[in-house]
């Protein structure tokens, strides 16, 4: 289940972003997630931030690596994403970084 965490939103950001970066998401289809349970989104927002002022910024974490998730299926992550967040919010720059996780070099526990 990857986790997207996106940085530099302010309080007054659009919520529909969220809807529509897990829309994106589960759009590309190559990743193998089908449900909105399999996408978690942790918006951080900061009050002494406007919605004029610096990038959006949005990192991807936890996403497995499997042989089917190559750079190329990594790359149109990070487009749908950036695209997703232009949508809701135009005159802001969008940074997307997309990491792998791998579950021989990293360590991992759910319960």
């Amino acid at each position: 289940m990857p986790l997207i965490t996106v940085y530099g939103l302010s309080k007054w950001s659009p919520h529909t972003m969220i809807k529509d970066l897990r829309d994106a998401c589960l759009n590309v289809k190559e990743l193998g997630l089908t449900d909105r349970k399999d996408v978690t989104i942790y918006p951080v927002a900061s009050d002494s931030i406007s919605t004029d002022s610096g990038p959006i910024i949005i990192i991807v974490e936890l996403l497995f690596d499997r042989p089917e998730r190559t750079h190329e299926i990594r790359q149109k992550l990070a487009e749908a994403l950036g695209q997703a967040a232009k949508i809701s919010s135009p005159n802001r720059s969008v940074e997307v970084a997309v990491k792998r996780f791998n579950t021989e070099k990293d360590a991992f526990w759910a319960g």
